[in-house]
């Protein structure tokens, strides 16, 4: 339920606000405030266009695996993720923003998810090659953290596994970031269906 009556594109628009506040209202009849901004999307509000994103890079999930998503904004995408690996897999998405982490781990019910607020320092303590796809789509942080996720992506990720990114196609700043992290990936791919993937296999 919006708190204001100015429409939302307007509150984030040059002459807004830059947010917009709403109250949502769980299955469970609980109640909390979230607010709208360009960089923090709520898939009921704007509806799931980081999905179509995800789906790009759909290929590398499959049912049964361990999948960390370094960017896993209010949830909508780590819950695909989670229909892919089903319930015998799980996902562990990371997200900076911790509003982000309150309303995901509220609005998506899903055992074999777990939302967590990456503070920096969450995956020092994950073994090398403890998941077998790592996945960025469509982050909202900037070089130089991109470096720092994709630097972790690759050790996280075991043999035979996948690091596959997704952003959209007018992000050319990031696709050039993504292009020289990951320059000796076995396999890149690029997409013109309204955005770009990269797909770095890891050996054996």
């Amino acid at each position: 339920m919006p708190r204001t009556a100015e429409p939302l594109r307007r509150s984030l628009g040059p002459a807004g606000r830059g947010y917009k506040d709403y109250t949502a209202v769980f299955s469970n009849g609980r109640r909390m405030r979230i607010s709208a901004t360009p960089s923090r999307r709520y898939a009921d509000l704007v509806g799931p266009d980081r999905v179509g994103l995800y789906r790009l890079i759909g290929s590398v999930v499959t049912p049964g695996m361990r999948v960390l998503d370094l960017a896993g904004g209010t949830g909508d995408g780590p819950e695909w993720l989670a229909s892919r690996v089903g319930p015998s897999g799980g996902v562990v998405s990371l997200e900076r923003d911790a509003e982000s982490v309150r309303y995901a781990r509220r609005r998506y019910h899903v055992s074999h998810i777990s939302h967590e607020i990456d503070e920096g320092w969450a995956l020092s303590g994950e073994a090398d090659g403890a998941f077998d796809a790592v996945v960025l789509v469509d982050p909202a942080p900037r070089p130089p953290q991109i470096a720092r996720l994709l630097a972790e992506a690759a050790r996280l990720v075991g043999p035979g596994g996948a690091v596959a990114i997704a952003l959209p196609s007018r992000d050319a700043d990031l696709a050039r970031v993504a292009r020289e992290l990951l320059a000796a990936g076995s396999l890149a791919e690029e997409s013109t269906d309204g955005g770009w993937r990269m797909i770095m296999r890891a050996e054996g």
